[in-house]
């Protein structure tokens, strides 16, 4: 019946019905040990009912034909690794047996799984009738069944195989292969989501002909370049889609983001902000500014630093810190601001106590770090002391004193704003300027004037003594080093620049790591890619 019913042109293309297990089958295998070109062993003829006491009873919706399939290979399997292992015996077992572990037997594994594979995606090829429905730019045409395609090369992760699989044309132009949607190799390459993955965690890491020297030494599949470029592309876009997914949510709702249960939680969010520069080649200049966000939740227990330290001392800020978040972009501010208030709900940092800002005062920084702190919220921002101190450094070379002079002055200016004597600081630098209008040019009086109307600004933000009282933060070490390890030490080594797409890839695909949001994000493409396939698949039955 279902033959009569099929179009004629693809009427005798049409594939075999399954077959019981009281009829005659043809199995075309290659075994594990045995090279490409050497030829077909015998094909089974009759249904394997039992094989090593498993009888094929056991699995009554198994299709006879996988299964013959899989026990022909795992007959092959038995008898190649049994013969590798009589002669290595036979030869004297001590000289064969790293041979066997770290080659032979591995190998055949490899082998037997990928036989597997084919067997498997020849049974589930993607046949969906004699035609379907077009649905590609909204066409309402019909695509006819034209028979199975090879697929030859398709990169997994125990290596290479061969694939065929239904394929529909239409008269519309439009083709359509549904096992390369339902298995994902629908994109620019033949290469296994999972694998596209761990291509695109490597890129993230190092560089991309590094890439390509690791995957043709680890890797059984082999990989170009542009492979490797393309794959980390991809991968990057469907992270980008996926975060700014997110991004619409909270906007579109920014109250159940915002929405908590009960009192706020005891706990100090540690939010930070910088950007750097790479070298790119397609900007107006020779290189481009990344913008950086961190965020992370304060261990309560853990040791301060700065209780007994001094202003000149090098003293370094070891923090504990929980749920750490990256987030970078090349784009501007308000990019950089809708991303980390995204991550700020996502992580349910509006629950917690306090949130605790640390920023060079650069004009783009603290405006967005005051963005993130909720009602009922205490936010507490600080002016980065290393910056403070190193205006306070420029200040001391613009006054013209002598050498001592100046020295004691500095001392003194730095001790005031390290104990938070502001009435002092500000004196100080009134006098300074005060003392150096009769005896310097317009510029550098002008210069000075700047630097006081700097820390004038930000006054409620040099509360140094009162945040190292309470054990917080008073350095932008953690969003330094960000700028380091996450930009820099991947995007600006030596010889290298950047077309700004290509750096955007890297750039949140490293963000994406060190936030361990890994997995979590790879989860969400894969759900993502079972939905567009249901959807697909729902039009393509849907047969004019």
């Amino acid at each position: 019946m279902v033959m009569i019913l099929m179009h004629p042109k693809v009427r005798d293309r049409a594939p075999n019905p399954p077959v019981s297990s009281e009829q005659v089958e043809d199995v075309s295998r290659r075994g594990p040990g045995r090279p490409k070109g050497s030829g077909k062993p015998s094909a089974a003829k009759v249904m394997r009912e039992e094989v090593a006491g498993i009888k094929k009873e056991m699995f009554p919706f198994l299709p006879p034909e996988l299964w013959n399939r899989f026990t022909a290979g795992v007959a092959d399997y038995v008898k190649y690794v049994a013969t590798s292992l009589n002669e290595a015996y036979s030869a004297g077992i001590e000289a064969k047996v790293v041979e066997l572990l770290d080659v032979t037997l591995p190998d055949a594994a490899l082998a037997l799984g990928r036989d597997s594979m084919e067997a498997f995606a020849a049974q589930e090829r993607g046949f969906h009738g004699s035609c379907i429905s077009c649905h590609e730019d909204g066409c309402t045409e019909v695509l006819e069944y034209q028979g199975d395609v090879a697929k030859s090369k398709v990169k997994t992760r125990i290596g290479n195989i061969d694939l065929k699989r239904a394929y529909y044309h239409g008269s519309c132009g439009h083709s359509v292969c549904p096992f390369d949607r339902l298995i994902g190799l629908d994109g620019p390459h033949n290469v296994m989501p999972s694998l596209q993955d761990t291509v695109a965690w490597l890129t993230a890491s190092m560089s991309f002909p590094e890439t390509v020297k690791v995957l043709d030494k680890f890797c059984p599949s082999k990989f170009s370049l542009k492979a490797v470029e393309t794959i980390t592309a991809t991968v990057a876009a469907q992270v980008q889609e996926a975060q700014q997914a997110e991004i619409r949510a909270v906007e579109n709702d920014p109250g159940a983001a915002a929405r908590r249960d009960g009192d706020l939680v005891p706990g100090v969010v540690l939010l930070e902000a910088d950007g750097g520069f790479v070298r790119v080649r397609d900007h107006t200049e020779l290189t481009k500014e990344f913008k950086l966000g961190f965020m992370g939740l304060m261990k309560e227990s853990q040791s301060n630093p700065l209780a007994a330290a001094k202003p000149d001392d090098d003293w370094l800020e070891d923090l504990k810190l929980v749920n750490k978040s990256y987030v970078g972009h090349f784009g501007g501010p308000a990019t950089l601001s809708a991303h980390l208030i995204t991550e700020f709900f996502r992580l349910g940092f509006h629950k917690f106590t306090t949130v605790h800002g640390v920023g060079d005062g650069g004009c783009w920084v603290l405006p967005r770090l005051e963005e993130l702190a909720q009602e009922g919220q205490e936010l507490s921002l600080i002016l980065d002391w290393w910056h403070a101190k190193e205006r306070i450094g420029e200040v001391t070379v613009l006054h013209g004193k002598s050498t001592n002079d100046a020295a004691e002055w500095r001392t003194a200016t730095l001790s005031a704003l390290w104990e938070s004597r502001l009435d002092d600081f500000f004196e100080g630098l009134r006098k300074t300027i005060a003392d150096a209008e009769a005896r310097m040019d317009q510029e550098s009086q002008k210069a000075l004037q700047e630097h006081y109307n700097y820390f004038d600004k930000r006054r409620r933000m040099l509360r140094y003594r009162e945040c190292r009282e309470r054990g917080l933060p008073i350095g932008s070490g953690a969003i330094e080093g960000g700028i380091g390890f996450i930009g820099k030490d991947r995007l600006d080594t030596t010889g290298m620049s950047w077309n700004i797409a290509g750096g955007e890839n890297i750039l949140q695909l490293r963000c994406v790591k060190y936030s361990d949001r890994w997995d979590e994000l790879a989860a969400k493409r894969e759900e993502k890619r079972r939905k567009r396939y249901q959807s697909a698949k729902t039009l393509w039955d849907k047969v004019a």
